[in-house]
C-alpha cells in the first residue's frame, strides 16, 4: 500500500459517514474533485471498488464496509497515540533516568527527592549512582549530574554550583601531627590520596596574593572514593582533600576540622556541577522540570 493510503483511508471514512463528497471536501477545505481523487487512489491501491456512487450520495460496498470497519479503528488508535505523545511533551510524567556519583547522589540528590515527587507525582526516577563514567547515549540516561571542568561537545548542560574543594582532617589527628601552616608543610603528613587521577600524588592550590602553589603529597592510603577518604579522614588517618559537599556535616559538627583555610585548593575532579543531557530540540517535560528544580534548591545551597 502507498505511503499516502493512510491519508486516504482518514478520506475514506470520512466520505462513509457523511455520504459525500462534496460534504467531506468542504470540511477538509479540499474541493470534492480532488476527494473522488484520493477514494480513486485508495481503490486502485487496495484492488476493489469501496463505494457505490449513485446521485443520491455514496454508499460503501461490501468491501467498503469491512475496510471502513478496519480504517475507523486504525484511526481511533492513531488518535490515541497522538494523545500520549501531546500528553509526553507537554506535562512531566513517566519514568526518569538521573545518573550522579555516588556521594553527590547520596548527600544531596536523594534528600531533594520526596518534595521533587510531591510537586511531580506522575514522574518516577530511576536514579544511578556510580563513579565509573556513565555513557549517557547507550546507558539511556536523560540526565547525568556531573562535576567537572568542562564537558564533552556532545552534551548540552545547566551549571547548578560552583563546587569547593577542602583540606581537613581529625582534631586527634591533628592535635598529634600539629597544624600544617603552608601547603609546603602538607609533605610533612600523611596525605590521603584520591587514587583514580594521574595527578594522584600533586596538589594544586592559589595563595591569598593570587599565585600558584603544587604540592607532592604522600600517604599511607589511595583509594577512588570520595567516601572512603572521609571515612579515613574520620578514623584519624591523614589529611584529606575532598569537596565540600562530602564534608560539609562533619565539619560544621567538629569531627573534622578544615585545614589551610587561607589557601584555595583547586578541584580533583572539576569546579562546576553540571545536570547535563543529549541535545533534543523537543527537551521532555519531566527533564526539564527536573533541571530547574535542581537550579533552584543550588541557588540557595553550597556544595
Amino acid at each position: 500500500m502507498a505511503t499516502n493510503s493512510l491519508d486516504d483511508l482518514m478520506v475514506f471514512v470520512r466520505v462513509v459517514e457523511l455520504r459525500s463528497f462534496a460534504a467531506v471536501g468542504e470540511s477538509l477545505g479540499m474541493p470534492g474533485s480532488a476527494i473522488s481523487k484520493q477514494i480513486k487512489r485508495l481503490e486502485k491501491n487496495i484492488g476493489a471498488r469501496l463505494l457505490n456512487r449513485t446521485t443520491h450520495g455514496v454508499s460503501p460496498t461490501e468491501v467498503g464496509r469491512a475496510i471502513f470497519d478496519h480504517a475507523y479503528n486504525i484511526l481511533l488508535e492513531a488518535k490515541s497515540i497522538d494523545g500520549v505523545v501531546s500528553g509526553f511533551q507537554n506535562e512531566p510524567l513517566g519514568l526518569l533516568h538521573v545518573a550522579a556519583p555516588v556521594a553527590f547522589g547520596n548527600d544531596h540528590i536523594v534528600p531533594l527527592l520526596p518534595e521533587f515527587q510531591l510537586r511531580y507525582p506522575d514522574v518516577r526516577i530511576s536514579l544511578d549512582l556510580s563513579n565509573q563514567y556513565v555513557d549517557v547515549a547507550e546507558n539511556g540516561i536523560d540526565l547525568v549530574i556531573r562535576i567537572a571542568n568542562d564537558l564533552k561537545p556532545n552534551l548540552m548542560a545547566r551549571p547548578l554550583a560552583a563546587v569547593r574543594y577542602l583540606l581537613c582532617a581529625s582534631p586527634a589527628y591533628l592535635g598529634a601531627n600539629g597544624k600544617p601552616r603552608s601547603p609546603a608543610d602538607l609533605q610533612q603528613h600523611r596525605c590521603l590520596i584520591y587514587g583514580r587521577l594521574r595527578t594522584q600524588d600533586t596538589w594544586h592550590f592559589t595563595d591569598a596574593a593570587g599565585d600558584r602553589l603544587s604540592v607532592r603529597v604522600s600517604g599511607p592510603v589511595v583509594v577512588n572514593s570520595t567516601q572512603s577518604l572521609r571515612q579515613l579522614a574520620l578514623q584519624d588517618q591523614g589529611i584529606a582533600l575532598l569537596p565540600s559537599f562530602s564534608v560539609a556535616a562533619d565539619l560544621n559538627e567538629g569531627r573534622l576540622l578544615q585545614v589551610l583555610p587561607e589557601v584555595e585548593a583547586q578541584g580533583q575532579f572539576g569546579d562546576t556541577l553540571y545536570a547535563a543531557y543529549l541535545p533534543n530540540p523537543f527537551l521532555s517535560p519531566k527533564v526539564r522540570v527536573f533541571i530547574d528544580y535542581l537550579v533552584e534548591k543550588f541557588a540557595v545551597e553550597k556544595v
